[in-house]
């Protein structure tokens, strides 16, 4: 039986899953920690980078579990998902406020400029709808979209529904922007652990404690208790080079 496992996730997924570039951190991680502790288990956490690297080391067992994923159909021969989902993921799509005429569906998305952060999934159909169809730029840096759409680059953002606002709030851009009805998609999110695991884990026990700890409503503490530390955390970085928004 497993004692400690070690947990890696995407960097830039907040409040669900972020980095202070040290250590893992989110609602996700607090929320499978509290879970494994209840049985023995101690969760340690390993920042990677990019969450390409934290896949190729989670693939060879190297990391144990990813806190936050998608039923990504290329992982499921590495992946073994814990039920339930611990968060369900939208879409917004952002514009500047006033525009003439909001968005409200894909095809009114051809004729404009988007902008997305690199490695977001969006789903197969509508990468399949972007590639034949639209414009959208990928970068780097989360926040670097909505700057690019403030001064009027692109006409549209593309953003994981509350990050969006979290982003709006740290850059003092509030009022200037609004989301539109344009629904891209949405995914449950599963904590995944790593079939090259060489111990076991009491899965049908930590599934049932997880399914305790959403219907009391604590899950949901602890991710409102995540999205104000983010906040915290890069609003006291917010100037520095070392801040997670820049």
């Amino acid at each position: 039986m497993c004692q400690k496992i070690i947990m890696s996730g995407p960097p830039d997924f907040p409040p669900v899953v972020w980095s202070d570039y040290l250590e893992i951190h989110g609602a996700a991680k607090e929320l499978l920690a509290k879970a494994f502790k209840q049985h023995g288990i101690e969760v340690v956490t390993d920042h990677l980078g990019g969450y390409n690297r934290v896949l190729n080391h989670f693939k060879k067992g190297l990391i144990h579990i990813i806190p936050a994923m998608t039923r990504d159909s290329e992982l499921a021969d590495h992946t073994t998902f814990i039920e339930p989902a611990i968060y369900q993921q939208t879409y917004a799509v952002i514009v500047r406020r006033n525009k003439k005429q909001l968005p409200k569906t894909w095809d009114d998305l051809i004729a404009l400029r988007g902008v997305a952060p690199r490695g977001l999934t969006l789903g197969d159909n509508f990468n399949q709808f972007a590639k034949n169809n639209l414009q959208i730029m990928r970068t780097t840096r989360p926040r670097q979209g909505l700057k690019m759409l403030e001064v009027g680059r692109v006409d549209y953002a593309i953003y994981p529904d509350i990050q969006g606002d979290l982003f709006v709030s740290l850059l003092d851009l509030e009022g200037k922007f609004e989301k539109t009805p344009v629904d891209i998609a949405t995914f449950n999110l599963h904590a995944g652990i790593s079939n090259a695991l060489d111990c076991d884990l009491p899965l049908e026990n930590i599934t049932h404690t997880i399914r305790e700890l959403i219907k009391s409503g604590e899950a949901a503490t602890i991710f409102n208790d995540s999205l104000y530390k983010w906040m915290g955390y890069s609003l006291d970085h917010k100037n520095t080079a070392y801040s997670p928004i820049e």
